[in-house]
């Protein structure tokens, strides 16, 4: 099993109730230092929105680094830096749509899933 498989088990085992807005607040701390803090770059949000009565939640999608491999010659390679690697999906609570409400009102839990990459092709004229 890949180290981002195991970390999304590990996060949704967890079952965390979004409190925070921002979806990073949520993480434990321990986790988040890590395997987040400086180790990802967000690549897109606002995806799969789902809009309920009084919020909406949608997915954040973030890539982690890839490890760093140091070769000591062409046969034998080492991982030196211990990130995972890997693209992670985030669905979280967005927007509130009540200035009486809280993200705690909500009741919802962030989910993780590995993800991967679609690429879509277009054509334009020229």
């Amino acid at each position: 099993m890949s180290k981002v498989k195991e970390l999304v088990d590990k996060l949704n085992e967890l079952n965390i109730n979004q409190t925070d807005m921002d979806w990073r607040g949520d993480i434990p701390k321990e986790i988040w230092d890590e395997f987040f803090e400086g180790k990802y770059v967000e690549l897109a949000r606002g995806l799969e929105v789902d809009k309920h009565r009084w919020y909406e939640t949608s997915t954040t999608v973030i890539e982690f680094e890839q490890d760093e491999v140091e070769h000591d010659n062409q046969y034998v390679a080492h991982i030196v830096k211990g990130t995972t690697g890997g693209i992670v999906g985030i669905n979280h609570v967005n927007d509130l749509f009540s200035e009486s409400m809280s993200v705690d009102d909500c009741d919802e839990n962030l989910t993780f899933s590995v993800m991967k990459p679609i690429t879509k092709v277009t054509y334009v004229d020229v």
